[in-house]
């Protein structure tokens, strides 16, 4: 296989189009599925406005990406209610096998509420009844700056980590931050993998499993996680 070329970088909303383009014209039957789940993007004044609070000031990768969408919408008056739509909502895969398809976007009022939790007791990150890592709450980790922006129930978790610059992206699962998965240098490197995947086929549809044979989602295919683990490397090695 021949190595993979760099190419000029674009913005990071022009790739989230890219990535929401490819998703439109990959879905096979639009009257059935709605893959839209995403609320509408916030303004400037509305991300700095909600995030006034924080310890930290959100890095522009985040005004970006909360600029682009606000998080999965679970209201009930959301369009996709009205038809089946993708069974996990698809933006931040989840490329470990075996686990969960897609990780949900958070919405930054959503992720701001588990931010805040996770400060006052770093076991919501495992949920109540699993214990968390003694050296992990004698460390003080999590006051370094970890915010949620992804996650899926109390398996898998993408946290920014706003104490260093650029803030790299990690994905844990209940072993927490000591153990990561994966590590992307930023999200704008998580992003330019993804979009990239998708641009290689990486991905492809399959029926989600537990929401029952209306519904799909999307998932590394088997037979490119080689091609997927190097696309990975190249954007964050």
């Amino acid at each position: 296989m021949k190595p993979l070329k760099h190419r000029t970088m674009p913005s990071l909303t022009e790739e989230l189009e890219f990535i929401w383009d490819w998703l439109e014209n990959l879905n096979p039957d639009p009257e059935r599925y709605n893959f839209n789940l995403y609320s509408p993007g916030l303004s400037h004044e509305q991300i700095a406005h909600l995030s006034r609070r924080l310890p930290f000031e959100l890095p522009d990768e985040l005004f970006q990406l909360y600029g682009w969408r606000n998080g999965v919408d679970h209201s009930n008056d959301h369009p996709s209610y009205s038809r089946k739509y993708l069974g996990d909502p698809f933006l931040f895969t989840n490329p470990v096998p075996g686990g969960s398809s897609s990780l949900e976007f958070y919405s930054l009022q959503d992720a701001i509420y588990m931010y805040s939790k996770l400060k006052r007791n770093p076991r919501f990150h495992r949920g109540l009844n699993s214990p968390f890592l003694r050296e992990d709450l004698q460390s003080g980790f999590w006051n370094k700056g970890l915010f949620p922006i992804a996650g899926f129930e109390f398996v898998e978790h993408l946290y920014a980590d706003i104490s260093q610059n650029p803030a790299p992206v990690i994905q844990v699962d209940r072993d927490g931050p000591f153990n990561p998965d994966r590590t992307y240098k930023s999200l704008n490197t998580l992003i330019y993998t993804i979009a990239e995947c998708c641009r290689m086929s990486v991905y492809h549809i399959v029926p989600s499993v537990g929401y029952g044979e209306n519904y799909v989602c999307i998932k590394v295919n088997k037979k490119k996680i080689t091609l997927e683990n190097e696309i990975f490397e190249k954007y964050n090695a």
